[in-house]
């Protein structure tokens, strides 16, 4: 087991460091127990509104793929810019859609969890591509 000397004294590696499980994954972790990241807010139920056209990916990330529309729960097919079912998921600017967690990556992206999976809701730049309604 090794240490980390800080100006505080010493810490586990456990205690200094987080993990973020929706992209890491350890595979054996010799009995110690990571902290989970912290969540920014829980966000349930919360209404965003959409700003300018936004893509469902499977994950938090611009890496995750974009969803199709047949992959997306009825209601949300309802609010995409397309019917086509072989169509990638973008949702239309001005409907509302259902938060229910907020993930804060960290490159400084901001991602909302729906019914039909993740949209950027700020950029790492700071763009706002989704407004709180409620």
């Amino acid at each position: 087991m090794w240490v980390i000397t800080t100006t505080s004294g010493t810490i586990k590696q456990e205690e200094a460091v987080y993990v973020d499980s929706t992209i890491t994954i350890i595979g054996d972790s010799k009995g110690i127990k990571f902290k989970g990241l912290p969540k920014e807010n829980n966000d349930d139920g919360k209404y965003y509104e959409v700003i300018s056209a936004r893509y469902i990916r499977t994950e938090a990330s611009m890496n995750g793929r974009i969803k199709k529309v047949k992959e997306c729960t009825a209601d949300m097919q309802k609010a995409l810019t397309s019917t086509n079912p072989n169509a990638n998921a973008q949702i239309k600017a001005g409907k509302t859609i259902t938060s229910i967690g907020v993930t804060k990556k960290s490159n400084g992206r901001k991602w909302i969890k729906n019914y039909s999976d993740y949209v950027c809701l700020e950029g790492k730049a700071g763009d706002i591509f989704l407004k709180k309604v409620c």
